[in-house]
């Protein structure tokens, strides 16, 4: 009578590590190993199939002790040990290492290993990025409460503007360089964080956020430069709306006062986001008015006009006609 070989093997579930405790199983069929990890493994679907730990599927018995014992000569033959044929029986007759599945493909665990340690690298990332954010914020909110408690009047300084000769500085209604670098600081914080939700959430659905295929990134970056000013200043800034632009352009431009409008090259004034092109050139003003480059070499001419004229002294003078007795500087006579 042939006797029934009874294998001894330790189980896990498919997509596990090796840290966790798996399941010491004994049968002497490949269908009674498979009832057994269901059940003791608690798995919601009944096991269906059982692979080596190299991912090589199980089907009969036999090939798993076959599998085990080649796998067991290999790891001799590479670490140079010399052991009797009685140690490698008792080498054999350890449990072997398998995984059970469902029916899903097998999923190697070092692969499921290095995911969990990525996984835990990107939380252990998104919960310094929510601390810092939570602290850009509190330090705005303190910014903004001295600002208020002083009450400060500010100061009158003329400007060159014909719309607007004169302007404050300083207010404590106004907001101050330092509070508009806080929030840059807190746009930048809060898109690296989404960033990192984002990426965290693609890998726990396990596919592409939903979104078009071929979309482009609604990031655009553009060259701007003052109002008043020469194009050649122009910085290159990247924004993903139109008042992003504007925050980023002011900062970046040292403007003193916030920006309004945005204008292009040739003093169109822009009101969608979508009318942006890559690396157009755009004008920021402060104000509603458009100063063009005809306007610019106007505004030189006059203030070099001027400026010689201070510095010469000049004097307007007339020497009467002789023959005619007209003041030239005088007003018009009446018809």
């Amino acid at each position: 009578m042939p006797s029934v070989r009874v294998v001894r093997v330790v189980a896990f579930r498919n997509g596990e590590r090796r840290t966790q405790s798996g399941e010491l199983l004994v049968g002497s069929s490949v269908g009674g190993l498979l009832q057994q990890a269901t059940r003791r493994l608690s798995m919601t679907s009944a096991a269906r199939k059982v692979f080596m730990a190299d991912g090589t599927p199980v089907l009969e018995l036999s090939e798993l002790v076959r599998r085990a014992s080649e796998w067991a000569h290999e790891q001799m033959q590479a670490s140079e040990l010399r052991v009797a044929e009685s140690e490698l029986q008792e080498l054999l007759s350890s449990p072997i290492e398998v995984f059970v599945s469902a029916g899903e493909p097998f999923v190697p665990p070092d692969e499921v290993a290095e995911r969990v340690q990525r996984q835990a690298s990107e939380w252990s990332a998104r919960q310094r990025g929510e601390h810092e954010l939570e602290q850009a914020k509190h330090a705005l909110r303190q910014m903004t409460g001295r600002r208020i408690r002083e009450q400060d009047p500010g100061e009158l300084r003329a400007q060159n503007d014909p719309a607007q000769p004169v302007r404050r500085e300083g207010h404590w209604n106004a907001i101050t360089f330092e509070e508009r670098v806080q929030h840059y600081k807190i746009q930048l914080l809060q898109r690296q964080l989404d960033e990192l939700r984002s990426r965290d959430k693609t890998e726990r659905t396990g596919g592409t956020p939903s979104r078009k295929l071929y979309q482009q990134p609604n990031t655009k970056r553009v060259r701007v430069y003052a109002n008043g000013s020469r194009a050649e200043q122009a910085v290159s800034v990247r924004a993903n709306s139109l008042q992003e632009l504007m925050d980023v352009a002011e900062l970046r431009l040292g403007l003193g006062k916030r920006a309004r409008t945005l204008f292009s090259s040739d003093g169109q004034r822009l009101f969608q986001f979508e009318e942006l092109q890559q690396e157009q050139l755009v004008c920021v003003s402060t104000s509603s008015h458009f100063v063009g480059a005809s306007d610019l070499r106007r505004q030189r001419q006059i203030r070099a006009a001027w400026a010689r004229a201070d510095q010469n002294d000049v004097a307007l003078s007339s020497t009467p006609n002789p023959r005619i007795n007209v003041d030239p500087f005088a007003p018009a006579l009446p018809e």
